[in-house]
C-alpha cells in the first residue's frame, strides 16, 4: 500500500526480510487499480491464470503432448494450484517463475542438440537469477537448473562451453544486486537460523515427526499448532491424485536410469528439502515440488491406462478428471468455507480475523449510505493485523489521497472495548458495536465506533486523526523490523507522538499501551511498567490496562501488586478481560 503511494527500492521487506518482487509487483498493481480487497484478490488470481499456459508448455518441453495435456488438466482442477490463487503471498509468483524457467530450460536443451543458441543461454541465466528476487526457496531451483545446464552442455557433443559461460555470466549478472544487498545486512541469517531444524540439539526423532507431518499434509492432511497454509478435508492431494502419484513415482524409480526419470526423482527430493530441513510445519515451503508431483500423477495415469484402447483411455481420463475436479471443488467451496464457521476460535488460531471482518461489513454499509468516512485503524491496540486498513481503503478519507477528508460526515474507530465507557461519555452521539461476541478474544477484544462528524465532535475527531497519521510510519517501521532485531527509533517516534495528545486521556492511554507492547517485545519489563502506570495515571483507567499491569507484576514476582491490579480491573466501569481468572491464579500472601 505504501509502495503504491511512494516508491522505494528496498530489496527486503517485512520481519522475515523477504525479497522485493512480490511487494513491488503488488505495489504496482495497487498503483494501477487502487488499493482494495478486490485488487488484493485479483492479483494472485491473475498470476494463477498465467500459470495455465505455462504449465502446458513447461511439460511439453520435456514430455509428450498427451502427458502435457493431462498435467495441465490436473493443474487446472486440483486443490493446491487453485488454493494458491486464493492467497496473496509470494508463492504464486514463485510458481509462475518456476514454470517460465522450465519453458526456457526445455527450449534451451532441445536447441542444444541441433542448433545451440547463445541468446537462449543468456535468457535462461537471467530468468534463473530472477528467483532470488521472489523468495528464498528459489535457491533450490537455481541449484537444480545450474546442475542440469552444466551437465547437458558438458555431455553434449554438438555444443561448446560458450553456452555455459553465457548462462553463468547472465545468471551472476542478474543475481549480483540482490546477493550483494543480502551480504550487506548484518542480520541476514537471523530468520534462516530460526527456521533451521538442526539447532539447539534438536533430536532426529523430533525432526522425523516434522517430516512425517509434511508428508501427511500432502496426502492425508495434518493439523499443526502453529499457523500454516494447510489443506482442508484431507491433504493437498485427494486420494485419486495421491494414488496416481505413487504409481508414477514407483514406475520412475524402477526405470531410474532414464535421464528424465532421474531428473524428476532428484528434483522431487531437492524441492522437498526447504520443508524437511526446517523445524516447524509450513506446507508452502514445499511448493516448488508441485510441478513434479503433478507430473508423477500424469505419468501414473499413463502407466495405468497404457494397456487400454485409445477410446477407453480417453473415457477413463475424463472420469478421473471429473472425480478429481468435483472432489477438490467441494473441498474449496464447501469444506474450506465451513472450516471458518464451525468454530470461531479456530479463525483466531489461523489468523483470519472475524472481528475485523465484522467491522468491515458495518463500515462498508455505512459508506454505502453516507459516503466515504474518516476511519481510524491505528487505535487498534495491536498493530500486527492490518487487514481492515486494506479493506476500508477505497472509502477511507483518512488514508485514500483521492478522497476529500473535509467532506466526511462520519468517522469510524476500532479500539479495545474497555475504552467504551469513556468514549461514549465524551461523545454521546456515537454508536458502538462489539466485535468479539462469541469469540475467545481475551487479548484482542475489539469494538467499532461510528461517530457523526459535526460541530460538537469535529475537534476531537480531527485531533484523533492527527494521532492516526503520526502512527502510520511507526506501524510501517514495526512491519519492517527484521526478525530478532529491534528498531530503537520506534520508541522515539512513539514518544514524539505525545504532541498530538492535547490532554486527551484516551490518546494518552492508547499511546502508552503501544509503548508498553513495544517495550515488552524488547524484554524491558521495568520500562513497560512505567508505560502502564502512566497510562492508568494520566489516561483513562480501562480494565484491560489494569489487567496488563497485573500480568506484568505477576511476571516480576510481585503478587500483592498483581492482585491489586486484577481487583482494580474487576471494578472498572467495563471489564472484558481475564482479570477474574488471573486473580484466582495469583497466590495470596
Amino acid at each position: 500500500m505504501y509502495l503504491s503511494q511512494k516508491w522505494n527500492w528496498d530489496y527486503f521487506y517485512a520481519f522475515t526480510q523477504l525479497p522485493p518482487f512480490s511487494f513491488w509487483s503488488l505495489g504496482l498493481f495497487f498503483k494501477c487499480f487502487g488499493v482494495s480487497l478486490m485488487s488484493l484478490w485479483a492479483f494472485p488470481a491473475i498470476l494463477s491464470a498465467l500459470t495455465l499456459p505455462l504449465a502446458y508448455w513447461s511439460a511439453k518441453s520435456f514430455f509428450s503432448k498427451s502427458i502435457s495435456i493431462v498435467f495441465s488438466c490436473f493443474w487446472a482442477f486440483s486443490f493446491w494450484p487453485i488454493y494458491l490463487d486464493r492467497l496473496c503471498v509470494g508463492h504464486g509468483l514463485l510458481i509462475l517463475w518456476q514454470l517460465l524457467t522450465f519453458v526456457i530450460l526445455g527450449r534451451f536443451l532441445n536447441r542444444l542438440i541441433v542448433r545451440p543458441s547463445i541468446g537462449l543461454a543468456l535468457l535462461l541465466g537471467i530468468c534463473t537469477s530472477i528467483g532470488f528476487y521472489i523468495l528464498f526457496h528459489a535457491a533450490i531451483m537455481v541449484v537444480y537448473v545450474i546442475i542440469i545446464v552444466t551437465y547437458a552442455i558438458l555431455h553434449c557433443r554438438s555444443s561448446n562451453r560458450k553456452q555455459l559461460y553465457a548462462f553463468l555470466f547472465s545468471f551472476f549478472l542478474g543475481s549480483a544486486p540482490i546477493i550483494s544487498a543480502w551480504l550487506r545486512l548484518n542480520h541476514q541469517s537471523d530468520y534462516l537460523h530460526y527456521l533451521w531444524a538442526f539447532k539447539n540439539n534438536v533430536s532426529p526423532l523430533s525432526q522425523l515427526k516434522v517430516i512425517s507431518l509434511y508428508i501427511s499434509g500432502l496426502f492425508w492432511g495434518a493439523d499443526t499448532y502453529n499457523y500454516s497454509y494447510r489443506a482442508f478435508g484431507g491433504g493437498f492431494f485427494n486420494p485419486w491424485l495421491g494414488s496416481l502419484f505413487l504409481i508414477g513415482l514407483i514406475q520412475s524409480l524402477i526405470n531410474w536410469k532414464k535421464e528424465i526419470n532421474l531428473c524428476l526423482i532428484c528434483g522431487l527430493v531437492l524441492f522437498l528439502m526447504p520443508a524437511f530441513l526446517t523445524g516447524e510445519v509450513e506446507m508452502f515451503r514445499m511448493v516448488l515440488a508441485l510441478p513434479f508431483i503433478l507430473i508423477f500423477c500424469a505419468l501414473g495415469l499413463q502407466n495405468l491406462l497404457e494397456s487400454a484402447s485409445p477410446q477407453m483411455s480417453l473415457i477413463s481420463f475424463l472420469i478421473i478428471l471429473i472425480i478429481v475436479a468435483f472432489s477438490d471443488f467441494y473441498r474449496l467451496e464447501i469444506t474450506y468455507r465451513d472450516f471458518w464457521k464451525a468454530n470461531p476460535s479456530v479463525s483466531l488460531r489461523y489468523t483470519k480475523s472475524l472481528q475485523r471482518w465484522k467491522a468491515y461489513e458495518i463500515l462498508n454499509q455505512q459508506a454505502k449510505k453516507f459516503g466515504p468516512g474518516i476511519i481510524l485503524t491505528e487505535f487498534d491496540p495491536t498493530p500486527y493485523d492490518q487487514t481492515l486498513t486494506i479493506a476500508t481503503y477505497p472509502f477511507n478519507t483518512a488514508r485514500n489521497p483521492r478522497l476529500e477528508c473535509s467532506k466526511s460526515t462520519w468517522a469510524g474507530v476500532i479500539t479495545n472495548v474497555n475504552y467504551v465507557p469513556y468514549l461514549y461519555h465524551q461523545i454521546p452521539s456515537s454508536q458502538w458495536f462489539p466485535l468479539s461476541i462469541g469469540l475467545d478474544t481475551s487479548m484482542d477484544n475489539l469494538v467499532l465506533g461510528i461517530i457523526p462528524v459535526k460541530s460538537s465532535t469535529s475537534k476531537k475527531i480531527y485531533n484523533w486523526l492527527q494521532m492516526e497519521k503520526n502512527l502510520w510510519p511507526i506501524t510501517y517501521a514495526l512491519f519492517q523490523m527484521p526478525y530478532g532485531q529491534l528498531n530503537p527509533n520506534i520508541s522515539k517516534m512513539l514518544i514524539q507522538c505525545r504532541s498530538s495528545i492535547n490532554g486527551d486521556p484516551f490518546l494518552e492511554s492508547l499511546l502508552d499501551e503501544k509503548l508498553f507492547i513495544y517495550d515488552m517485545s524488547n524484554h524491558d519489563a521495568l520500562q513497560a511498567l512505567k508505560d502502564m502506570q502512566r497510562a492508568l495515571t494520566l489516561g483513562f483507567p480501562a480494565a484491560h490496562l489494569y489487567n496488563n499491569l497485573g500480568v506484568l507484576w505477576f511476571t516480576l514476582g510481585n503478587y500483592a501488586n498483581a492482585r491489586e491490579s486484577f481487583k482494580a480491573a474487576l471494578h472498572a466501569p467495563l471489564n472484558h478481560t481475564q482479570a477474574a481468572l488471573n486473580l484466582s491464579r495469583t497466590p495470596a500472601l
